[in-house]
């Protein structure tokens, strides 16, 4: 089983605890209502993220979006280290520190799960209005 298969349930779970996700149009008020939409902005900066890192390199990456989306890093951190960590502060200390092996398996991780983030972020109804 490839990593992004198994980082599924991993990133529900982010996109939940990220505060990614919001209630239907008309269920705002609701407390009942589940968060079972996504911003179509949101989505597109999760499926652009991959290829950020790659353009760029991992930390030049995260910097971008620490500043405009600081959900998705948040997210991709909870996935990454299983924590609440600063991300970006973690991969920054990680490429201070460690050695090139280890900043690949990260950057590598990190492309798992943003990855995953965007496979899942698909399965819920997509907002086009991002009201």
């Amino acid at each position: 089983m490839r990593n992004i298969t198994k980082l599924l349930d991993k990133a529900d779970e982010a996109l939940k605890n990220a505060h990614l996700l919001k209630k239907p149009k008309g269920q705002k008020d609701d407390p009942n209502a589940e968060f079972s939409e996504i911003e179509s902005s949101e989505v597109a900066a999760i499926a652009g993220f991959g290829a950020v890192v790659i353009n760029l390199d991992l930390l030049p990456a995260l910097a971008v979006y620490e500043n405009n989306h600081k959900a998705i890093v948040k997210a991709l951190g909870k996935m990454v280290t299983g924590n609440e960590t600063p991300f970006f502060d973690y991969c920054k200390q990680q490429y201070n520190t460690a050695n090139l092996a280890t900043c690949r398996l990260l950057k590598e991780q990190v492309i798992d799960a943003s990855i995953a983030l965007k496979i899942i972020a698909r399965t819920y109804k997509i907002n086009k209005n991002d009201e």
